[in-house]
């Protein structure tokens, strides 16, 4: 059936999907290849302001994250939040998956104004 339009809280459904943004496909990703590079380069800064990186690292990293996408986005595509919950919960191991989450419902409902990303110690 066809997605269902909302958004919002736990169980609630999910936008459509964007126009044109197919991660299963290779030109799909070949079309997000880049968009990570430059977030990865301001957060590796802000974390760890004495270590660089290679560009051809963080290119690296961010086909780990384009793959990691491409799980969490795979047919049957998720519904509601809770799809993608359950998703997160069976493909990252504790505690990752439970940060992931808190993260993400902590910034649900929140403008769009940037802030600042901070990784848990473990």
């Amino acid at each position: 059936h066809a997605p269902r339009e909302g958004g919002g809280g736990e169980g609630s459904s999910l936008p459509p999907p964007a126009q044109g943004l197919d991660l299963e496909s290779e030109e799909g990703l070949k079309n997000l290849k880049g968009s990570f590079v430059p977030a990865l380069k301001k957060l590796l800064a802000q974390v760890h302001h004495n270590i660089s990186a290679k560009d051809e690292s963080l290119e690296y990293v961010e086909s780990l994250i384009l793959k990691l996408l491409a799980m969490l986005s795979s047919k049957p595509p998720p519904q509601s939040v809770t799809d993608v919950e359950e998703r997160v919960l069976n493909t990252f191991p504790t505690p990752i998956d439970k940060w992931a989450i808190a993260e993400v419902k902590q910034s649900i409902g929140k403008s769009r104004k940037k802030s600042d990303l901070i990784m848990p110690d473990y």
